[in-house]
């Protein structure tokens, strides 16, 4: 789980500090409402083809963190 959790930084150089996938400017929010809308894993790689599965099952995972408050990787506009 915590190799996943690598896939996901945030750099205050980029959207402001938004969470994007490592080595990317792809905001991890923008892909989970991807998801949120009917987007499958196939249709965002598509879109994306710097992601992989393995980036977008980062973001799931983040997304449970954040709502069981474990959230791991810290945004540059949050404390």
């Amino acid at each position: 789980m915590e190799e996943r959790m690598a896939l996901i930084e945030a750099r205050p150089e980029v959207h402001g500090g938004r969470l994007v996938f490592k080595g990317t400017r792809i905001p991890v929010d923008l892909v989970l409402e991807m998801m949120a809308a009917g987007l499958s894993f196939s249709d965002i790689i598509k879109e994306y083809p710097r992601l992989t599965k393995r980036h977008l099952e980062a973001a799931l995972t983040y997304s449970a963190k954040v709502l069981k408050g474990e959230a791991a990787i810290k945004g540059a506009s949050q404390s």
